[in-house]
């Protein structure tokens, strides 16, 4: 083979070479691009999801607020089943829940004395295990709570069956942390608790292999207006969710659901009728 053949050929080597090089930083850039258009695309998404649910969110705010006739179909419609609605291309689901015959779980300490309340959500706790066939609220985890929001040993002077959990617990978390031992601030403060779960709280949806929907803790407890009881003798979870417009009090929970294709978001915010104020807001 002549100079010149081996000259070409290592020219058309270097060329092969450098067109390969070439190929793989355009598929490199073209993916990164990819890559960076679908971040892009779902931080829109889930902006226009947020911002749907915060404009429903306002509206049904006004919607409260303005609202002499608790009784109006309008109003009350959203009382007796879920809304659906399409905003701005975003899939809504909007429930209303009033508060006053909830369990206001920083009430149950008044006084120092737990036992009403540990009656009250143990009341609760089988009227789930009826509903659902299983105990889905334990002992363990009312004690626990109590423990929570009472000051420190006063669950263990009352000898209440169930096994608590205190600092000595929770310090071997990561990262650890102390009972707190004092009132709620909010709902969402029970995932802090032992063995309260999302979906032990806020429950869950149905599954499309046919698991029926749960409700969570979170329906049946608040911070806000409420009272002291659950009676016995309640046995189906929805008795305790239906109210007439007159029982109505200033707290509302409205929840939202926004979705949009594979972006979702969940909101829940404790409305305060007379001025439209939300007192508190969760993610969900």
């Amino acid at each position: 083979m002549s100079k010149n053949e081996k000259r070409k050929g290592i020219v058309l080597v270097g060329v092969l070479a450098f067109i390969v090089l070439l190929l793989g930083v355009l598929m490199e850039f073209t993916y990164r691009s990819k890559v960076q258009l679908d971040i892009t695309h779902n931080r829109l998404q889930a902006a226009r999801v947020k911002n749907a649910a915060c404009s429903v969110i306002d509206i049904t705010r006004a919607l409260l607020s303005y609202s002499t006739d608790m009784n109006a179909p309008e109003v009350r419609a959203f009382f007796e089943e879920e809304q659906e609605m399409l905003f701005n291309g975003v899939e809504l689901t909007i429930n209303l829940d009033p508060e006053s015959r909830k369990i206001n779980l920083n009430r149950l300490v008044r006084g120092g004395s737990i036992r009403g309340g540990y009656r009250s959500l143990l009341n609760l706790a089988d009227i789930f295990e009826t509903q659902y066939d299983e105990r889905v609220i334990t002992t363990d985890m009312i004690i626990s709570i109590l423990e929570w929001i009472s000051e420190e040993g006063v669950v263990e002077r009352l000898s209440i069956p169930g096994e608590s959990a205190g600092s000595d617990y929770y310090s071997q978390k990561s990262p650890p942390y102390e009972c707190k031992h004092a009132q709620l601030n909010s709902i969402s403060e029970l995932l802090l608790v032992k063995d309260i779960t999302e979906e032990v709280l806020y429950g869950r949806p149905a599954t499309p292999d046919g698991e029926e929907a749960r409700l969570g803790l979170a329906d049946f407890v608040t911070l806000f207006g409420g009272g002291e009881r659950i009676r016995e003798g309640d046995v189906e979870l929805e008795d305790l969710k239906e109210q007439e417009p007159e029982d109505f009090e200033n707290f509302i929970t409205v929840r939202i659901t926004a979705k949009l294709g594979n972006v979702e978001h969940h909101e829940r915010v404790i409305v305060k009728r007379e001025n439209g104020s939300i007192v508190s807001r969760e993610k969900m």
